[in-house]
């Protein structure tokens, strides 16, 4: 996705080395933020809350590539960083809050098998569309 951003906004190399970090980065700060949020908020809450904030971040960002300026790559450089790490954060948040939160209501046979068979898909699919995108680019 950073890639595509720098063909089209022409970001440069600064602002494309951090915009692909910040998955990375949201999953390490996962290790400060969730007992920090775990004190206020229950997983089922906090499940809800960070998929709601997930949907509307990606709403907004939708919205605003429309407004971003194509002459103006520090502009936009800086509006996808910030983007990019608020959706990731929550993003990981939330991953994290619903596989807690799915241990609390299904049995571990059921869920031993489901998530082994989703996870199975979900790295097939991944797999598939980065070969595909690495054919494409």
């Amino acid at each position: 996705m950073a890639a595509l951003l720098n063909k089209l906004f022409a970001v440069g190399p600064f602002w494309f080395g951090i915009i692909s970090a910040m998955p990375a980065l949201a999953n390490a700060a996962n290790l400060l933020l969730i007992p920090l949020a775990g004190r206020f908020m229950s997983v089922r809450d906090m499940t809800l809350s960070m998929s709601s904030i997930n949907a509307g971040l990606w709403l907004c960002g939708l919205i605003s590539i429309a407004l971003l300026p194509l002459d103006q790559p520090n502009q936009v450089g800086l509006f996808f960083c910030i983007f990019y790490a608020l959706t990731t954060l929550s993003l990981s948040l939330c991953v994290v809050g619903w596989t807690s939160w799915l241990g609390d209501f299904v049995p571990e046979q059921i869920r031993g098998r489901y998530m082994g068979r989703r996870n199975r898909f979900t790295n097939l699919s991944t797999l598939a569309f980065m070969l595909v995108s690495l054919c494409l680019l």
